[in-house]
């Protein structure tokens, strides 16, 4: 499944960094399905940094686990990202989040964020 372009990033009220598929807007919300939150993690005993994906909200906590979650955010309370396309590799790690399957090792080059 290709989701690539569908996957929006925004931030929320709070600076949270989140990534789903829109589905629905209208004058005072909008409407994602299956939101996560993208966190940058410091290592301090490497020094390295790392990116964390979490689920908004953890399906198995729900009577139905394997229906996908739909959150109505307040518009006003958003900052959209509008023309940023998420790259192949993180629309493959958000698509394995809600696969229902055990995670699996991802063999994928490491990303530069700075250039030494």
């Amino acid at each position: 499944m290709n989701t690539e372009n569908k996957l929006t990033l925004f931030l929320d009220s709070i600076g949270r960094t989140l990534m789903g598929e829109i589905i629905e807007t209208t004058e005072q919300t909008i409407r994602v399905k299956n939101p996560i939150v993208i966190d940058v993690v410091h290592e301090p005993s490497s020094g390295k940094v790392t990116l964390q994906m979490l689920p908004l909200f953890f399906r198995e906590f729900l009577q139905n686990a394997t229906d996908p979650l739909v959150w109505a955010f307040t518009r006003s309370r958003l900052t959209i990202c509008e023309n940023g396309t998420v790259n192949n590799n993180l629309a493959a790690q958000y698509t394995q989040i809600f696969s229902g399957q055990p995670p699996q090792a991802v063999n994928q080059d490491t990303i530069r964020l700075f250039e030494d």
